[in-house]
């Protein structure tokens, strides 16, 4: 192949110094672009630091301030609570008597144990401590007394009922509690103590039955003591099984009362006395509860009529001289009326409220109202009128205020 002239390659090289020289002009241009470029980024980031320090010394500076300002001062909320007040003062519900045969027994055996104190579960299990008078042996055990008239075994089932139903504590000082021998009361006794509702007037020995049950609720003690003036022929405790006597030894009764009221905030005392059907309480029986309340005692609440007996304000105690029949099978319109009393007890005063409660012909208790209670209550103002002491009727309750002598 022939050589190109050497004409023809000039041109070559000039197009390539000038190639060369155009690139080395386009080389400086970008390098002035992009020192440009380097200075305007430099500042941008220079900027962009500025603005950095200075928002982060802001927010620092705010936080420092907020910090200055909240550390020393006490918000609401730092302040230190106050303790709440001591409770000063006990709920107490009481009711009359109550066992689980005849008619009861029956409902029992149709219904359930539970259902019989279902219409005044509500009131026992609101107050801080429930008491009532069992007067039958809850028992499948013994032999019957064949000598006495009327004798009661009430249905076990009716045990653990009381405490379900929120009864803590019963009398068993009465008349029928050894109806079926040593054997029935003392599982009467065992069974209560397994559902724990404690027994008080009766016992293993005259020891057992004489001494208090001692409970306490909210760090507020209360005692309670049962004894009775209704005494069958091997009946009273002694080296065996039986129960509390009262009338026969008031003097160790008084002095029982005040060694509780060493141990205990309040007293409470059950008595079982009286006579069958009367409406109006004795002397015997104004007598003892009188000496009750001046040994230390600040309720007495009594049973064993079958019908309501009037209320007693009394140095600064309140009695009841009668509670009726609670739970038990009846067949007049006096002996279907009872009422549940809740005390209110503090060192300065005692609060009562009356609540009326009506008995089913088996002797099932429930609330009632209307006439039926305006009937009930205006029975109690009544009979305590006689005993110098003040019902308030208020609606379908009653009230007795009682201010405490300091």
């Amino acid at each position: 192949m022939a050589a190109a002239p050497r004409s023809a390659a000039l041109p070559l090289r000039r197009g390539c110094v000038y190639y060369r020289g155009a690139v080395a002009r386009r080389s400086r241009h970008r390098k002035h672009r992009s020192a440009t470029g380097y200075v305007w980024l430099g500042l941008f980031f220079v900027a962009v630091a500025v603005v950095a320090v200075t928002t982060v010394s802001v927010l620092h500076g705010g936080r420092a301030a907020t910090t200055k300002k909240t550390t020393p001062r006490q918000t609401p909320h730092s302040t230190p609570t106050k303790p709440k007040p001591a409770v000063t003062s006990v709920s107490i519900v009481a009711g009359g008597d109550l066992m689980a045969d005849q008619g009861v027994a029956s409902f029992i055996q149709t219904y359930g144990a539970n259902a019989v104190l279902a219409g005044v579960e509500p009131l026992l299990s609101h107050a801080d401590l429930a008491f009532v008078n069992l007067e039958s042996p809850l028992s499948d055990k013994g032999t019957r007394q064949a000598w006495k008239d009327v004798t009661f075994e009430g249905d076990p089932r009716m045990a653990p009922a009381l405490a379900s139903a929120g009864v803590d504590v019963v009398t068993m000082a009465n008349n029928h509690a050894m109806d079926y021998g040593a054997a029935a009361l003392l599982d009467t006794i065992s069974r209560l103590k397994q559902v724990h509702v404690a027994v008080v007037g009766a016992g293993a020995s005259a020891t057992a039955a004489l001494a208090p049950a001692i409970i306490e609720r909210h760090g507020i003690k209360v005692a309670f003591l049962g004894y009775s003036d209704v005494l069958p022929a091997g009946y009273v405790a002694g080296s065996g099984p039986g129960i509390a006597p009262a009338r026969s030894d008031i003097t160790k009764v008084i002095d029982d009362i005040r060694a509780a009221k060493a141990k205990a905030d309040f007293v409470v005392v059950a008595f079982h006395w009286g006579v069958e059907y009367d409406q109006t309480p004795n002397p015997d029986q104004v007598a003892e509860g009188h000496a009750a309340i001046d040994a230390g005692a600040d309720l007495v609440m009594a049973s064993h009529p079958h019908v309501l007996e009037g209320v007693e304000a009394y140095h600064g105690g309140l009695i009841a001289y009668s509670l009726g029949d609670f739970v038990f099978e009846h067949s007049s319109r006096e002996t279907g009326e009872t009422v549940l009393i809740t005390t209110d007890v503090s060192k300065t005063q005692i609060t009562a409220k009356l609540t009326p409660v009506y008995l089913s012909s088996q002797g099932i208790p429930k609330v009632v109202k209307g006439y039926d209670a305006a009937v009930i209550l205006k029975r109690m103002q009544d009979l305590s009128r006689q005993l110098h002491t003040t019902v308030v009727v208020t609606g379908d309750t009653a009230m007795v205020s009682i201010k405490r002598p300091r």
